[in-house]
């Protein structure tokens, strides 16, 4: 919201969000393609409680760099929007195409753009087996994964 200068309940856009990381990050590039996988991973698990006070800045130096992902939750709700729009975009398949679209905004050329949704993609069909070993139970594990299947 700082980043931004809004207040708290006020929407924007992740477009935003990433003009802005370009006048403060210290490692724009590192950070920019940080957001672009983190709004990847947001989209395809519907995470869609990705208000500004989800995102975040740590200081670094004479600047400040990306904090690292918190509170990060699935949405078993599939028609639910989006707190934070992808380009204007607020539904799942909308925001993805936009983000794909606009991957320069980010830094990224197309095949960097296509490798990020394909790590994160794959790392998202991974995570039952992940959730079992870090000892996650059954009825839980098939809870989130229903809201990530979606």
């Amino acid at each position: 919201m700082t980043l931004l200068g809004l207040r708290d309940g006020e929407r924007a856009d992740y477009s935003e969000v990433a003009s802005r990381l370009c006048d403060v990050s210290v490692s724009v590039k590192k950070d920019l393609a940080e957001l672009y996988r983190r709004i990847v991973l947001y989209l395809l698990i519907n995470n869609t409680d990705d208000h500004l006070r989800n995102l975040g800045l740590l200081r670094s130096g004479s600047g400040w760099r990306l904090s690292p992902a918190f509170d990060i939750n699935p949405n078993p709700d599939a028609t639910a929007l989006r707190v934070t729009s992808v380009f204007a975009e607020t539904e799942k398949e909308a925001a993805l195409a936009a983000l794909a679209e606009n991957a320069h905004v980010f830094g990224l050329i197309s095949h960097e753009a296509d490798k990020i949704l394909s790590e994160v993609s794959t790392a998202v069909k991974s995570c039952d087996s992940y959730a079992e070993r870090a000892g996650i139970a059954k009825e839980e594990r098939v809870t989130v994964l229903r809201a990530i299947r979606r």
